[in-house]
Protein backbone atom coordinates (compact mmCIF):
# COMPACT_ATOMS: atom_id res chain seq x y z
CA UNK A 1 0.00 0.00 0.00
CA UNK A 2 1.16 3.62 -0.50
CA UNK A 3 3.22 4.83 2.43
CA UNK A 4 4.75 8.00 3.77
CA UNK A 5 8.39 7.83 4.86
CA UNK A 6 9.98 10.46 7.07
CA UNK A 7 13.74 10.97 7.35
CA UNK A 8 15.23 13.29 9.98
CA UNK A 9 18.76 14.74 10.00
CA UNK A 10 20.90 16.96 12.15
CA UNK A 11 22.65 20.17 11.17
CA UNK A 12 25.40 18.73 8.90
CA UNK A 13 23.60 20.03 5.78
CA UNK A 14 23.65 23.58 4.34
CA UNK A 15 20.18 23.86 5.83
CA UNK A 16 18.79 22.22 8.93
CA UNK A 17 16.16 19.85 7.56
CA UNK A 18 13.29 18.96 9.85
CA UNK A 19 11.86 16.30 7.55
CA UNK A 20 11.59 15.09 3.95
CA UNK A 21 8.47 13.16 2.92
CA UNK A 22 7.14 11.49 -0.20
CA UNK A 23 3.62 10.17 -0.67
CA UNK A 24 1.77 8.57 -3.57
CA UNK A 25 -1.30 10.66 -4.43
CA UNK A 26 -3.41 8.96 -7.13
CA UNK A 27 -0.99 8.75 -10.08
CA UNK A 28 1.58 11.31 -8.87
CA UNK A 29 4.00 11.62 -5.97
CA UNK A 30 3.77 14.57 -3.60
CA UNK A 31 7.13 15.56 -2.10
CA UNK A 32 7.50 18.01 0.76
CA UNK A 33 10.17 19.03 3.20
CA UNK A 34 10.83 21.64 5.87
CA UNK A 35 13.91 23.53 7.03
CA UNK A 36 14.42 25.32 10.33
CA UNK A 37 17.54 27.26 9.32
CA UNK A 38 19.03 28.39 6.02
CA UNK A 39 22.24 30.31 5.48
CA UNK A 40 23.16 31.34 1.91
CA UNK A 41 21.22 28.41 0.45
CA UNK A 42 20.64 28.63 -3.31
CA UNK A 43 18.20 25.87 -4.23
CA UNK A 44 17.13 22.26 -3.94
CA UNK A 45 17.44 19.82 -6.83
CA UNK A 46 14.83 17.07 -6.51
CA UNK A 47 16.27 13.82 -7.89
CA UNK A 48 14.62 10.48 -8.66
CA UNK A 49 15.94 6.98 -9.22
CA UNK A 50 14.36 3.65 -10.16
CA UNK A 51 17.06 1.60 -8.41
CA UNK A 52 18.27 3.86 -5.59
CA UNK A 53 21.71 4.19 -7.24
CA UNK A 54 21.47 6.20 -10.46
CA UNK A 55 19.59 9.48 -9.93
CA UNK A 56 18.42 12.18 -12.33
CA UNK A 57 17.06 15.66 -11.62
CA UNK A 58 13.30 16.08 -12.07
CA UNK A 59 12.82 19.54 -10.52
CA UNK A 60 14.62 22.59 -9.13
CA UNK A 61 13.14 24.47 -6.18
CA UNK A 62 14.49 27.88 -5.18
CA UNK A 63 15.46 28.10 -1.53
CA UNK A 64 14.49 30.86 0.86
CA UNK A 65 18.18 31.73 1.03
CA UNK A 66 18.72 32.87 4.57
CA UNK A 67 16.08 32.25 7.20
CA UNK A 68 15.91 31.16 10.82
CA UNK A 69 12.17 30.38 10.87
CA UNK A 70 10.66 27.14 9.59
CA UNK A 71 10.24 27.11 5.80
CA UNK A 72 8.04 24.56 4.03
CA UNK A 73 8.60 23.34 0.47
CA UNK A 74 6.54 21.18 -1.88
CA UNK A 75 7.13 19.61 -5.27
CA UNK A 76 5.24 17.07 -7.43
CA UNK A 77 6.54 14.21 -9.54
CA UNK A 78 3.73 14.00 -12.13
CA UNK A 79 5.02 10.90 -13.91
CA UNK A 80 6.56 8.45 -11.39
CA UNK A 81 7.78 5.07 -12.52
CA UNK A 82 5.65 1.97 -11.97
CA UNK A 83 7.02 0.19 -8.89
CA UNK A 84 9.61 1.74 -6.59
CA UNK A 85 10.73 5.35 -6.90
CA UNK A 86 13.60 6.72 -4.83
CA UNK A 87 13.90 10.46 -4.13
CA UNK A 88 16.62 12.63 -2.64
CA UNK A 89 17.43 16.33 -2.35
CA UNK A 90 20.61 17.90 -3.65
CA UNK A 91 21.01 20.94 -1.40
CA UNK A 92 23.07 23.63 -3.10
CA UNK A 93 24.76 26.69 -1.51
CA UNK A 94 25.25 30.05 -3.24
CA UNK A 95 28.93 29.21 -3.65
CA UNK A 96 28.07 26.05 -5.62
CA UNK A 97 28.90 23.53 -2.93
CA UNK A 98 26.27 20.90 -2.21
CA UNK A 99 25.34 17.84 -0.18
CA UNK A 100 22.70 15.16 -0.59
CA UNK A 101 19.91 14.26 1.76
CA UNK A 102 19.03 10.70 2.64
CA UNK A 103 16.83 8.75 0.22
CA UNK A 104 13.03 8.51 0.49
CA UNK A 105 11.37 5.51 -1.22
CA UNK A 106 7.81 5.73 -2.57
CA UNK A 107 6.08 2.77 -4.21
CA UNK A 108 3.73 3.32 -7.14
CA UNK A 109 1.26 0.40 -6.97
CA UNK A 110 -0.84 1.34 -10.01
CA UNK A 111 -1.18 -1.42 -12.57
CA UNK A 112 -0.68 -0.93 -16.28
CA UNK A 113 -3.95 -1.49 -18.13
CA UNK A 114 -4.12 -1.99 -21.88
CA UNK A 115 -6.13 0.51 -23.88
CA UNK A 116 -7.82 -0.77 -27.03
CA UNK A 117 -6.70 2.18 -29.17
CA UNK A 118 -5.65 5.83 -29.07
CA UNK A 119 -6.20 7.62 -32.39
CA UNK A 120 -5.36 9.54 -34.40
CA UNK A 121 -1.69 9.54 -33.57
CA UNK A 122 -0.28 11.96 -34.68
CA UNK A 123 -3.23 14.23 -33.82
CA UNK A 124 -4.25 17.80 -34.51
CA UNK A 125 -7.30 18.97 -32.55
CA UNK A 126 -8.71 15.85 -30.87
CA UNK A 127 -7.85 12.35 -29.68
CA UNK A 128 -10.24 9.39 -29.37
CA UNK A 129 -9.48 6.80 -26.70
CA UNK A 130 -11.14 3.37 -26.82
CA UNK A 131 -11.02 1.76 -23.40
CA UNK A 132 -12.53 -1.38 -21.83
CA UNK A 133 -13.26 -1.16 -18.10
CA UNK A 134 -13.85 -3.96 -15.60
CA UNK A 135 -16.34 -1.81 -13.61
CA UNK A 136 -17.88 1.65 -13.42
CA UNK A 137 -15.20 4.17 -12.44
CA UNK A 138 -14.00 7.69 -13.01
CA UNK A 139 -11.34 7.99 -15.71
CA UNK A 140 -8.79 10.80 -15.60
CA UNK A 141 -6.84 11.95 -18.64
CA UNK A 142 -3.69 13.99 -18.18
CA UNK A 143 -1.29 15.09 -20.89
CA UNK A 144 2.29 16.10 -20.07
CA UNK A 145 5.08 17.58 -22.12
CA UNK A 146 8.53 15.98 -21.88
CA UNK A 147 9.50 18.47 -19.18
CA UNK A 148 6.82 16.97 -16.92
CA UNK A 149 4.46 19.96 -17.16
CA UNK A 150 0.78 19.06 -17.36
CA UNK A 151 -0.75 20.75 -20.41
CA UNK A 152 -4.20 19.14 -20.51
CA UNK A 153 -6.57 17.43 -18.07
CA UNK A 154 -10.04 15.90 -18.42
CA UNK A 155 -12.31 13.71 -16.28
CA UNK A 156 -15.00 11.28 -17.45
CA UNK A 157 -17.47 8.86 -15.86
CA UNK A 158 -16.53 5.45 -17.27
CA UNK A 159 -18.89 2.46 -17.37
CA UNK A 160 -18.21 -1.26 -17.24
CA UNK A 161 -17.37 -2.59 -20.68
CA UNK A 162 -16.40 -0.69 -23.80
CA UNK A 163 -16.01 3.13 -23.67
CA UNK A 164 -15.11 5.82 -26.18
CA UNK A 165 -13.63 9.00 -24.70
CA UNK A 166 -12.87 12.05 -26.83
CA UNK A 167 -10.26 14.63 -25.82
CA UNK A 168 -11.05 17.88 -27.61
CA UNK A 169 -9.76 21.45 -27.99
CA UNK A 170 -6.14 20.40 -28.48
CA UNK A 171 -5.50 22.74 -31.41
CA UNK A 172 -3.53 25.27 -29.36
CA UNK A 173 -0.96 22.79 -28.10
CA UNK A 174 2.48 23.30 -29.68
CA UNK A 175 3.73 20.70 -32.13
CA UNK A 176 5.60 18.23 -29.95
CA UNK A 177 5.55 14.75 -28.43
CA UNK A 178 3.44 14.33 -25.29
CA UNK A 179 2.78 11.68 -22.67
CA UNK A 180 -0.92 10.81 -22.33
CA UNK A 181 -1.65 9.39 -18.91
CA UNK A 182 -4.99 7.60 -18.34
CA UNK A 183 -5.86 6.81 -14.74
CA UNK A 184 -8.68 4.83 -13.14
CA UNK A 185 -9.07 3.95 -9.45
CA UNK A 186 -6.60 1.07 -9.67
CA UNK A 187 -5.00 1.20 -13.10
CA UNK A 188 -2.70 3.37 -15.16
CA UNK A 189 -1.93 3.56 -18.88
CA UNK A 190 0.57 5.82 -20.62
CA UNK A 191 1.24 6.41 -24.31
CA UNK A 192 3.35 8.78 -26.36
CA UNK A 193 1.27 10.89 -28.73
CA UNK A 194 2.43 13.45 -31.27
CA UNK A 195 0.83 16.82 -32.04
CA UNK A 196 1.15 17.76 -35.72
Amino acid sequence: APATVTVIWGSVLPVTLIDFNGKLNASKVDLYWSSSAEINTSHFDVERSADGVLFSKIAKVKAKGSASAITNYTEIDPIPEIGMNYYRLKIVDNNGSFVYSNIVPVKNNLKIEMVTKVKPNPFTGRVDVYLSLEYDTKVYFNMFDFGGKRVYTKEFEGTKGFNLFTLENLEKLPRATYILKIITEQNLFTEKIIKQ
